[in-house]
């Protein structure tokens, strides 16, 4: 078939590659010609126009249908653009044509209106404006954070003294008494104190009350000196520090003030996999940044041996673009409600991987309350070693539905003791929420907290029973606060026994031996090198520490040497840090 003119149509070309198990080996190159006599009518996008497949002398091999599906598919398209463009050359005032007495409106219509009126285009549009909505709503409530660390004066001593620290000689020697001129690497003044290096780490918050409540991650602000919040509006604000809990990795902060903007909390629990969510937070200090993804996973559990991060095991997955400096920042919903703090991501590379992780809302909440009322976060205590319910053990139980925790252990004196929990009851409920795994048996008792009163649903000897357990809090339980008090040593640590019970509970680390550190003196030299609460101290100056005598004897020794190097466990891994102990 001869080729029509360029100008009584519209012609136009795709190359399709043809390819071999090992290589391209040639392209078919297929014209298609839309005759413009089929254009007449009201809507030219209802015609079918005349497809005339041509053959070009390049071609090589047969197109196949769904080749000729797709040029269809174009060429209706372009019979569409083709139709606007001639009645807009032939009327340039006006693409309408009025419409005379007894005859048709011949209102030719815009392409806009084309893609408006298709079903597929119109519920894309739907899902984007949704998206929209929600980004105007949420942005405003989320904040950069800054954390400034390090910079404080290390203890000073006289310089008659025989024995001298060899880093501090060191620096003393280079960069002066002072470690340096004023702004110089270790913030010194000239013949003023060494200062500890400084440093600013960069993350994200969401304001959730209107009086400045700010919800962030304890590892954005995790030993920060000062911490600076910038509003959406670009007006910065010193935040006060409410409380952290590392076990989460949820820090609460408070700005001065009120009326602001602020994102509302939903529940975590009625979040479906599949479902749409939007990650909003500052990465790379890009701020206001907000991209899209779907809900991958629930209660997921994060290999944390590469570093002390959340100890906590119920982890929401999502696809949501997330890098350094989203940390902290919102996930939500397509309701607008904050239903996960971003905390973490999967990466091998430093960057976006396409798998981040966000503490539930819930947790979140929960949290902040009890940072608020009570200062600290104090975790509920069931006192039973669980395992999952598998199919055979189920079927030999003879659990009808095959769901639940089987009790492999009860700890002595513990609440399931006392309420009489046994060796292999079932526990299929607490508090009304099903707990079809360890992890998630653990998650309510951590929600529900000590000294409440709780039904648990069991399945024993063949038949369900209730029974009602009150809750213990682990630490009063096991620790007895105080028995090395932090105002008795030179480091300001308060510490306590770590049992067997409590590393195997608490640490998930049956190995492990230590003293739990209790409590840190303000301005210590404990505090001055980030020791927290809940850090378990296995070293002191090379020996380890198990008990109080064995504590004494180590920090005598380090106070001979003017010096203590302390190795803590924090999470899953170890952090050494050394102070000066000359005064």
């Amino acid at each position: 078939m001869p080729l029509p003119a360029i100008s009584s149509g519209l012609m136009f070309g795709i190359a399709i590659p043809q390819h071999s198990p090992h290589k391209l080996k040639r392209s078919i190159f297929v014209e298609y010609y839309v005759n413009k006599s089929n254009l007449s009518g009201p809507n030219p996008a209802s015609t079918s126009p005349d497809l005339a497949p041509v053959a070009h002398p390049r071609a090589h091999g047969a197109v196949t249908a769904s080749m000729l599906t797709l040029l269809g598919s174009l060429a209706a398209a372009c019979t569409c653009t083709s139709a606007l463009a001639q009645a807009a050359t032939a009327n340039p005032a006006a693409t309408t044509t009025p419409a005379t007495a007894g005859s048709p409106s011949t209102s030719t219509p815009s392409a806009s209106d084309l893609l408006a009126n298709d079903p597929d285009v119109a519920a894309a549009l739907r899902i984007s404006n949704a998206f929209k909505k929600v980004a105007a709503k949420v942005t405003p409530a989320v904040v950069n954070i800054s954390a400034t660390r390090g910079g404080e004066a290390l203890p000073s001593r006289p310089r008659n003294q025989q024995q001298v620290d060899p880093q501090e000689e060191f620096f003393r020697r280079f960069f002066g008494d002072g470690g340096g001129q004023p702004g110089g690497p270790f913030g010194g003044q000239p013949n003023g104190p060494m200062r500890t290096p400084q440093s600013t780490s960069f993350g994200s918050g969401v304001i959730v009350t209107s009086d400045g409540y700010i919800l962030t991650n304890n590892h954005v602000i995790e030993g920060g000196r000062e911490i600076k919040v910038t509003l959406s509006d670009g007006t910065d604000r010193i935040a006060k520090l409410i409380g952290t809990d590392a076990n989460t990795d949820i820090a609460v902060l408070k700005v001065d003030g009120t009326g602001y903007a602020h994102a509302t909390l939903g529940d975590s629990e009625q979040l479906s996999v599949g479902e749409w969510v939007l990650a909003v937070g500052n990465p790379f200090q890009f701020s206001q940044s907000v991209s899209s993804g779907v809900v991958s996973a629930k209660g997921r559990h994060i290999d944390n041996s590469g570093g002390p991060r959340a100890m906590y095991e119920d982890f929401i997955q999502t696809d949501a673009a997330v890098n350094p400096g989203n940390s902290g920042g919102p996930l939500v919903n397509l309701r607008g409600e904050v239903i996960g703090i971003n905390s973490a991501i999967y990466t091998r590379s430093g960057g976006y991987m396409g798998i981040s992780f966000a503490v539930p809302s819930n947790i979140a909440a929960d949290v902040m309350e009890q940072l608020q009322t009570k200062g600290k976060v104090i975790s509920g205590w069931l006192g039973v070693d669980t395992q999952t319910l598998d199919p055979k053990t189920a079927e030999s139980l003879g659990v009808p539905d095959k769901k639940g925790v089987v009790i492999a252990g009860v700890i002595d004196d513990s609440p399931a003791a006392a309420a009489g929990l046994k060796l292999e009851d079932v526990i299929l409920e607490i508090n009304g929420r099903p707990t079809p795994t360890p992890l998630a048996l653990r998650s309510v008792v951590k929600l529900l907290g000590p000294g409440k009163t709780v039904p648990v649903k069991l399945f024993r000897a063949g038949k369900a029973e209730t029974v009602s357990v009150i809750l213990g809090d682990r630490a009063a339980a096991d620790i007895k606060a105080g028995e090395i008090p932090s105002d008795s040593n030179k480091l300001g640590l308060g510490l306590a026994t770590l049992t067997p019970a409590i590393a195997k509970e608490k640490y998930k680390a049956p190995a492990l031996r230590g003293m739990i550190v209790v409590d840190v003196a303000e301005n210590s030299r404990a505090a001055q090198i980030g020791i927290q609460n809940d850090d378990v101290l296995v070293q002191l100056s090379g020996r380890a520490i198990t008990d109080i005598a064995s504590f004494n004897a180590a920090l005598q020794d380090a106070e001979n040497r003017g010096a203590a190097r302390l190795v803590v466990r924090r999470g899953t891994a170890n952090l050494i840090a050394t102070v000066s102990l000359r005064d």
